[in-house]
């Protein structure tokens, strides 16, 4: 059975195909014809390759195509200098639809769900992560349609076990008699089963599955909005090409910890902790030199203490008064 899709990632993947709609669609589309409204758009008729920018990720406000940093040999060095600020001051980037926070959130939710495939590669989530649980979503929608065509094979062999004197189709296409079938059912791994728990069974492996018309299809951009809180708003079968730089992070496999992943020491210690061995020495140097350090000290003022029983010295020299 897989995992149900967390309400948060619902809601993102929600926000996400609006988003795509809009761009892709409208904005296409409203050139021809300016009074196209959303709820006319038919989202059956989008292209789920269509390049949609990563939320994850910072977005460029300039073209990264005209301003590169290979602007050509310039006559002089001052007309050198104006074009490379001139392309500093025109790169300018907007910052991310969703904070590290919230990136932070999605990934917790969607790995504990299982539904990390469901997410864009970001800060909180490298692109080795995210093919693995593709992988790995890709492997569990694989053994739930196995087991659903094996439920599907044993309600067929429980009916003609029922009947054994008509001959039924079988799963491969050919035909078998009863008897046949009644040597079949001991092969199956659910022999015990009767025909009503097998249809239950079957019935709600594609309701679990999808493989069922889902409730996530959406014939018009106007209905988005009533399915994100469904069960199937995860919009599991719409597949987003994300386009965007994603950095580059360090594998945690050589500390073990993510946060220490690109450093050569796990904590560097306090400020205190690393001048300690140097602090040392100064006190051992001082401490050596202690007693001739008092000595200058005590004989700095020598000369100008008070001697109460020497004649008083006048401040100034003293002058006639013609």
């Amino acid at each position: 059975m897989p995992p149900a899709v967390p309400p948060i990632v619902q809601r993102f993947r929600a926000r996400e195909v609006q988003r795509l709609v809009t761009s892709v669609v409208v904005h296409r589309h409203r050139a021809n014809d300016p009074k196209l409204h959303m709820k006319d758009v038919d989202v059956a008729k989008v292209r789920m390759g269509t390049p949609l920018h990563n939320p994850f990720l910072p977005r460029p406000l300039f073209d990264r195509s005209s301003t590169s940093d290979s602007t050509g040999e310039a006559d002089s060095a001052s007309q050198a200098d104006n074009a490379s600020q001139a392309v500093k001051q025109r790169k300018k980037w907007a910052t991310p639809k969703y904070s590290l926070r919230r990136q932070a959130d999605l990934v917790k939710a969607a790995r504990a769900s299982g539904t990390l495939h469901l997410l864009p590669p970001g800060p909180k989530l490298t692109v080795a992560e995210l093919e693995e649980a593709k992988q790995e979503a890709r492997e569990k929608a694989r053994s739930a349609k196995v087991s659903q065509l094996a439920v599907k094979k044993a309600i067929e062999t429980r009916r003609a076990v029922q009947s054994p004197a008509e001959p039924v189709a079988n799963v491969e296409g050919g035909l078998q008699s009863g008897e046949e079938m009644v040597e079949s059912v001991a092969d199956l791994a659910v022999p015990s089963l009767t025909l009503s728990k097998l249809q239950s069974l079957s019935l709600n492996s594609q309701k679990s599955t999808g493989l069922k018309r889902g409730k996530w299809i959406v014939r018009n951009a106007h209905a988005l909005a009533k399915r994100r809180g469904s069960a199937q708003a995860g919009y599991p079968g719409i597949v987003f090409h994300w386009t965007g730089d994603v950095p580059l992070k360090a594998s945690a496999k050589k500390n073990g910890l993510t946060i220490y992943a690109g450093r050569k020491r796990m904590f560097k210690g306090h400020k205190w902790e690393r001048q300690l061995d140097k602090r040392r020495g100064k006190i051992a140097v001082r401490m050596r030199d202690m007693r001739k350090r008092i000595k200058r000290f005590r004989n700095v003022y020598l000369k100008k203490r008070v001697r109460p029983l020497s004649p008083a010295k006048p401040r100034k020299k003293e002058t006639l008064p013609f």
